[in-house]
């Protein structure tokens, strides 16, 4: 597919690793419960920093966002601009130049920093979604740029849009991102990489993606959705992001991707996770998540249900030691 404008626009969720710590009134832990007083004053407190600022680029780090930062190169080898963009549950839609003070927020669940929590009486799912509507409704840290991602495509509807987001995220920004596609008209533009089941009236836009393609573009399930991202630009020539061109490349490389990989973990004792959760909050820049410590705690190649690791995980925190 030939196109005159060579701009692709890359959309991916924040790194809950930080470079820097945040200070202690940028940790969402500390805000009301009641979800629109909690988003009012997140927002007043960000709109005024208090600690030097950094690009969105060099405050996120970990195995996801080394990938994301390979994305604008792997762009330009093949002749192509590559635009990227941030969803974040602390700033809203940001341009990964854009600065911002380090911050502790979170969609997702089991975080004493997770957005959805407290008094707002409904689902995770709609919390987050709300939350996002707070974000989009600030003028955010860069003047004139799109606070959200149906504004991003009205920018230009000729650009495609490639979406890389984990299911949590992609559940907070759905109808926003719904509005990107209707706002693209051809939805063909609007190129979705979440593995799990298609979101409702996103089903057209979603590629091909599981756990299967670990096995050929290496890494774990963590860094995924960027890793599929970054192959989809390198390989930009052969498809020009025609969506057809696209699912019929991811379809292939599936194929050749065999099982999706199973690994004989390691378990461990209560003692044991205890003691790894202690220590990675001991030497951590900042305060790990349940979520991402058990994600860690996996890729290591060691064993913990999820509702037993909540349950240690809660024990640890609340323990002065």
């Amino acid at each position: 597919m030939n196109r005159s404008n060579q701009l692709v626009r890359v959309v991916v969720n924040c790194a809950n690793r930080k470079t820097k710590a945040p200070l202690s009134d940028l940790r969402l832990r500390g805000y009301p419960k009641t979800l629109e007083i909690r988003a009012t004053r997140w927002i007043d407190r960000i709109k005024s920093p208090e600690s030097e600022p950094i690009e969105a680029n060099d405050l996120y780090q970990g195995e996801h966002w080394s990938v994301v930062k390979k994305i604008a190169n792997s762009a330009n080898a093949v002749g192509w601009t590559a635009e990227v963009w941030v969803v974040s549950a602390g700033y809203g839609l940001v341009p990964v130049k854009a600065l911002v003070e380090p911050y502790s927020a979170t969609f997702s669940l089991g975080s004493a920093d997770s957005v959805a929590q407290g008094k707002s009486g409904k689902s995770p799912q709609e919390a987050n979604r709300d939350w996002w509507g707070f974000l989009r409704n600030w003028s955010g840290p860069c003047s004139q740029a799109p606070r959200s991602l149906t504004e991003l495509a009205r920018l230009d509807t000729s650009a495609p849009m490639l979406v890389a987001l984990s299911n949590t995220y992609l559940q907070a920004v759905h109808d926003d991102l719904i509005g990107a596609a209707e706002a693209m008209g051809d939805k063909a533009d609007l190129l979705l990489v979440s593995t799990g089941r298609p979101p409702e009236g996103l089903e057209e836009t979603q590629l091909p993606c599981d756990a299967r393609l670990v096995n050929t573009l290496g890494g774990t399930r963590t860094s995924l959705n960027a890793r599929v991202a970054d192959h989809i630009v390198r390989r930009s020539p052969d498809h020009g992001f025609d969506a057809a061109g696209v699912k019929k490349m991811l379809q292939g490389k599936l194929r050749r991707s065999g099982a999706i990989p199973r690994y004989d973990h390691i378990r461990m004792s209560d003692e044991a996770v205890r003691a790894q959760i202690r220590a990675r909050r001991r030497n951590g820049d900042r305060e790990p998540s349940c979520a991402s410590l058990l994600r860690e705690l996996r890729d290591g190649g060691f064993a913990c249900e999820q509702k037993r690791f909540a349950g240690l995980y809660k024990e640890v925190v609340s323990d002065p030691r």
